[in-house]
């Protein structure tokens, strides 16, 4: 690697791996899919192990495109669940603390209501298509599709008051995240 270029050193799980070789002059505006193969079910981290260059003042932020996060991994590695499977459209580095555009993604507060007790899903203005729920750790905890519904309700979740996180896909295709304690 030739000496004017930048490195960011990252691990995932004990297995450590260089992420990239970045080419001066560096734009905040660069973003990289991390991609993990992931050998049996449970818990991860991705983090940074060392870096050299301008990034040793640079933040370095993953996004998790499942679970709609972005975690500041300068200092302190991201933790998650996953199963055994090759992952390569979850995660993304990035030097912003900010969500990709992504127009699946559509955060209108006004148009789907959570409520507890028991968990109902209202959506104000159009029906709603399927909807997945996960906990904090990304797993799936229960999916309906094909609702075809203003309202849809969880009545086989059992509430546990826990951080979930709920994926409305309306039949626009728009997909709206919402955060909830059940």
């Amino acid at each position: 690697m030739e000496h004017n270029q930048q490195r960011i050193y990252s691990f995932v799980g004990n297995d450590k791996m260089t992420i990239q070789g970045f080419a001066l002059p560096f734009s905040e505006e660069i973003t990289i899919p991390i991609g993990v193969s992931i050998p049996t079910a449970g818990n991860y981290k991705i983090g940074i192990a060392a870096v050299d260059g301008m990034f040793t003042n640079t933040p370095v932020f993953l996004a998790d495109l499942l679970l709609n996060t972005v975690t500041d991994i300068t200092n302190q590695p991201y933790s998650f669940y996953a199963e055994a499977n090759e992952i390569n459209n979850r995660f993304v580095l990035q030097f912003t603390n900010t969500l990709l555009s992504n127009t699946d993604f559509i955060a209108d507060f006004n148009e789907v209501v959570v409520e507890n007790n028991p968990l109902r899903i209202t959506s104000s203005r159009e029906l709603i298509k399927e909807i997945e729920i996960y906990d904090v750790l990304g797993r799936k905890l229960f999916e309906k599709k094909n609702i075809n519904a203003l309202q849809v309700e969880g009545s086989s979740l059992i509430p546990t008051n826990n951080l979930i996180l709920i994926k409305v896909k309306l039949n626009s295709n728009k997909t709206i995240v919402k955060k909830t304690l059940f």
